[in-house]
């Protein structure tokens, strides 16, 4: 299959302003380019994740703490409580609330999805 000349100008269908291929994401899957350009696409991800509250939210806050704080050292990961499988989870059992937010129980993928889903 043969790729179109990156050279050429298409536009976008948000926007409606006419612009160089490379201004476009291209998928590898389907082998094309999107019909949308990178600055419309980056502005309208955005603004849904503000729209879903993931920037303002505690919940946000909370789990980027706690990676933050796996990286620098501060929290060390542990193998599940329930299992001992090393590939676990941060639960955050006592809530978002800003000063349980380092408060985590290690759970693997399966006890954790036991905890809030149970069966």
């Amino acid at each position: 299959m043969r790729r179109k000349n990156l050279e050429e100008t298409k536009r976008c269908s948000h926007c409606r302003i006419v612009k160089n291929r490379l201004e476009f994401y291209y998928d590898k899957q389907k082998k094309t380019q999107l019909f949308i350009c990178r600055k419309c696409d980056n502005k309208r991800n955005s603004e849904n994740k503000k729209k879903r509250g993931h920037y303002s939210s505690n919940q946000f806050r909370a789990r980027l703490l706690v990676h933050t704080s796996v990286k620098r050292g501060i929290l060390v990961r542990k193998p599940c409580e329930v299992c001992g499988e090393l590939k676990v989870h941060a639960h955050h059992y006592k809530g978002y609330e800003r000063e349980n937010w380092l408060d985590v129980k290690w759970l693997c993928p399966f006890h954790h999805n036991l905890v809030h889903h149970p069966i």
